[in-house]
């Protein structure tokens, strides 16, 4: 069995190389090797991908995305990717590799937006703790059963096409007796993306934020997408998000008058909605809430994931369009010590916002 690790001075060639060309299962698709050297946070010698390699074909792989916590000025990682071949799983592969990472980033290791196998390599390693746990909620609108449960109620898998219908008929009776209220003051514009003034208010309260994220960030997220939605080929040999019919970010600007009061980062991916950045203060909260009711019906929104309790709040307010919440936490383990209680931990921290 061979270790290969893949710093960002070698990741280019090293996806454009004979042996990542031979690999059945692919480590990283390319659109996210490009958004990996792109990372304003990357040095030349970071290691972003760990691979076990036996008989020239992937065994394991572990990918990690390099970040900064500007308060400790502390450099880490972002675990971002796990994977075993299923004939090679329960052997230790990926506590192997992540001990690999553990070493070459000094301890200093992240992860959020997780799989329940991953909690459980957590725990297992005794290297990681809970430093963030945030109650958010999905909302559900017109969402297809069927498609959210199949994988989970398989011998049930001849009822979920009635559980559809049912949910169809609910979502259509609570669409025709849902009134959007009038939000007098505010003006709200949707954009695709954040402007100038969105970005120069970014700058003044990234101070605010945990991990910082200010125009830098931000502009590299969005010129360096995870997610095509033209080259579907990596569905095949890549086990991660890579491939969406529909995928865009769009930005909701909170007006008064000309001066801008606040911003939020919303991603749409083949009808399921989420909030991913934002500063809002409590009047702008209610103006998105309003708006987002408003977008789930316009937009035949599956579901909308939140994680900003201040968000959930208002959603939660007044008459709605969606069928049905349920509670939803956001967590984040770290291994070494980080304070996420005095500032503010941003719906879409770690890779959450790329996919």
């Amino acid at each position: 069995m061979l270790l290969k690790k893949v710093s960002i001075a070698g990741l280019e060639a090293f996806v454009k190389g004979e042996e990542y060309g031979a690999f059945t299962t692919k480590p990283i698709s390319e659109i996210r090797a490009k958004s990996y050297l792109a990372n304003p946070h990357a040095q030349a010698d970071d290691v972003v991908l760990y691979l076990l390699i036996k008989d020239n074909d992937l065994i394991a792989f572990r990918s990690v995305v390099p970040g900064y916590l500007p308060d400790e000025k502390v450099r880490f990682a972002w675990l971002s990717g796990t994977w075993v071949h299923p004939e090679h799983r329960r052997e230790g592969y990926s506590m192997q590799l992540l001990n690999e990472a553990l070493t070459n980033w000094n301890g200093h290791l992240l992860s959020t937006n997780f799989a329940p196998a991953a909690h459980q390599l957590f725990k297992k390693s005794m290297h990681f703790k809970k430093v963030y746990q945030q109650e958010g909620a999905r909302f559900y609108g017109g969402a297809k059963l069927s498609e959210l449960l199949g994988h989970r109620f398989r011998k049930l898998a001849f009822l979920l096409p009635l559980a559809d219908v049912a949910m169809s008929v609910l979502a259509s009776l609570k669409k025709q007796f849902y009134q959007p209220k009038e939000q007098a003051g505010s003006q709200l514009i949707e954009t695709e993306f954040p402007d100038d003034a969105c970005y120069q208010l970014a700058e003044q309260l990234k101070g605010g934020l945990v991990f910082g994220r200010g125009r830098e960030e931000l502009e590299w997220i969005f010129k360096n997408p995870w997610i095509s939605k033209t080259d579907d080929r990596w569905l095949q040999v890549y086990p991660f998000s890579s491939y969406a019919k529909e995928f865009q970010y769009f930005t909701l600007k909170i007006l008064d008058g000309n001066e801008l009061k606040g911003f939020m980062v919303c991603l749409l991916r083949d009808g399921h909605l989420k909030t991913v950045f934002n500063h809002l203060d409590e009047a702008g909260y209610e103006v998105v809430a309003d708006y987002l009711k408003q977008l789930a019906l316009v937009r035949q929104v599956q579901t909308l994931t939140v994680f900003d309790s201040h968000l959930v709040e208002a959603l939660n307010g007044g008459r709605s369009p969606f069928v049905f919440h349920k509670k939803l936490s956001q967590f984040i383990y770290a291994s070494f010590p980080v304070s996420c209680a005095a500032k503010k931990v941003q719906d879409g921290d770690g890779d959450f916002i790329f996919t």
